[in-house]
């Protein structure tokens, strides 16, 4: 079969104005952090959110979490409960800041900012709140005083317990239980730590508060600049998008071989077989290499045969359904917005040509090899 690059048909931003311009008139803002919309960085699995009883999460009281989407620990998670004089208080709102989550109280403030995607600070400016890390439904208590500062005291988490080192020796204290932070003079610092495989190697974590805001504001800036243009009244759905965008990027582990866009950091923790093509075009006007990442990623997974499973995470292959074959079309719009170097238009048209065999043949029910056929469920 002749390769005819040069048919692919060149793409207008009309169609995608419209769609903007239709969501923003029925949307309501993003409120990163709070019930439904989960605060994290790109390449992280840990989430913050704020969550209500019966929504959005499971086995959860009200309350702060923190959260891990890896499909084997998503029922693992860690409240935070603040309190003041010996009296729990609520946290009643959660805002994103340039590169850090600030989640509010009516006696102070719990501060988010990722150090690295594996490493969440946790802090408070106050010499009278103590936080509470509730793992999982508390059994045992442990009570260590926090450090502010040049020392930081760290939490561990893993599938199976919390760890903890006080810069002193490292205590654990076993499964489902609560850590109870005291602050010192300036208040508390913590480092959540997410280790996938193994133990920490006790190396101590390098870098401030402030660097980790400075890093993930400017990691936000590259997003929000990677995406289309919109009219200045949509700019506000814009910079919405790009905020979904950049929350939900998990990085290379486990099955994940890239980074993978999740489709939610709540119940639809995975990729899926289309999604990944469709969020690829949101890419590709200004950040090319990022739009073939998201594009290129599912085929990763693809069987011998050019069978795309249905959807992916970063432990599991799920092969029990088909999506419907939109790659052809999203790398045509894809080429349009700006060329391709020649050897990824011949991995595309390679991977492209195999799961468009698999529809003409594996799924040409009817023997016509003009109307691929697609069930719910593959036999």
């Amino acid at each position: 079969m002749k390769r005819n690059y040069s048919a692919m048909r060149s793409y207008t931003f009309t169609a995608l104005v419209a769609l903007v311009a239709t969501c923003a008139t029925f949307a309501e803002p993003v409120k990163v952090g709070n019930p439904g919309f989960p605060y994290s960085v790109p390449g992280s699995f840990l989430t913050v959110c704020r969550c209500e009883k019966g929504k959005y999460m499971f086995n959860t009281y009200p309350g702060l979490w923190i959260r891990n989407v890896s499909t084997s620990w998503r029922e693992n998670f860690c409240r935070l409960v603040a309190s003041v004089g010996g009296t729990d208080v609520e946290v009643s709102e959660c805002v994103m800041r340039e590169g850090w989550l600030e989640a509010k109280t009516e006696k102070g403030s719990i501060e988010f900012a990722y150090l690295r995607p594996d490493v969440v600070l946790v802090r408070s400016k106050s010499p009278e709140m103590h936080i509470r890390f509730e793992y999982q439904f508390p059994r045992q208590k442990y009570d260590f005083p926090a450090t502010f500062g040049r020392t930081i005291d760290y939490l561990h988490f893993n599938a199976d317990r919390i760890l903890m080192d006080t810069r002193r020796g490292v205590r654990d204290p076993g499964r489902g239980n609560t850590v109870r932070v005291h602050p010192s003079k300036d208040g508390i610092e913590v480092a959540l730590l997410d280790i996938h495989t193994g133990d920490w190697d006790g190396n101590e974590v390098k870098g401030t508060f402030a660097e980790a805001v400075a890093k993930q504001k400017a990691s936000f800036e590259r997003m929000y600049a990677s995406l289309p243009s919109v009219p200045k009244e949509f700019e506000w759905a814009r910079h919405e998008a790009a905020i979904l965008f950049w929350t939900t990027i998990a990085g290379p582990r486990g099955m994940f071989r890239r980074p993978m866009m999740l489709m939610s950091n709540n119940w639809m923790n995975k990729t899926w077989s289309w999604d990944h093509a469709i969020n690829s075009l949101s890419l590709g006007y200004h950040d090319q290499d990022a739009a073939w990442e998201q594009f290129r990623c599912m085929f990763d997974f693809m069987s011998p045969e050019g069978m795309m499973p249905d959807m992916v995470s970063d432990e599991q292959i799920f092969w029990l359904a088909v999506k419907p074959p939109v790659h052809g079309w999203v790398f045509s719009k894809l080429c349009a917005m700006k060329e391709f170097p020649k050897d990824k238009l011949e991995i595309a048209y390679d991977l492209i040509g195999k799961w468009t065999n698999w529809w003409l043949t594996r799924r040409d029910f009817d023997h016509t090899r003009l109307r691929p056929q697609r069930p719910c469920r593959v036999p």
